[in-house]
């Protein structure tokens, strides 16, 4: 499963290092997420804001592919639609499912195998401000949790 989170940056972190994602409509960076089934977390990116999921997802892709080469699928959400799938199938093997919310639902509902990258995302939620001026040591921090 892959998910990101956009986090407010501190003061101090450079305008160099963090954006505005307009979706949120939050200054600072984002963490996307990759874990297998039980949640355990396979590779964590931090990138400004501003940075798309899908672009992120295709640097993330090829590292969690070649350090872990018997994954042959990733569930999503509806933000990595496109021609991300077709790439991930020629370019790195990896069968990409998206898991979309019905247009019938309202409100909060829970989507089949969605929850397990969320909890990984709401277990770092502790570390909503993010005061480094480096995102490596915020991709050693989530990968510490």
């Amino acid at each position: 499963m892959i998910d990101s989170q956009s986090v407010k940056a501190d003061a101090i972190v450079g305008h160099d290092s963090r954006g505005f994602d307009g979706g949120k409509l939050i200054n600072g960076r984002k963490r996307h997420a990759v874990v297998d089934t039980l949640g355990l977390l396979l590779a964590v990116m931090v990138t400004s804001a501003d940075i798309g999921d899908r672009a992120a997802a295709r640097v993330l892709f090829a590292q969690v592919a070649a350090a872990h080469h018997r994954l042959a699928l990733v569930g999503a959400n509806g933000g990595y639609t496109g021609n991300l799938v077709e790439h991930c199938l020629v370019a790195l093997a990896l069968v990409l499912a998206i898991v979309k919310r019905s247009d019938d639902m309202r409100g909060f509902v829970v989507l089949p195998k969605r929850w397990i990258v969320e909890r990984f995302l709401c277990a770092t939620r502790r570390l909503v401000c993010i005061p480094d001026s480096v995102g490596r040591n915020s991709e050693g921090g989530s990968w510490a949790e």
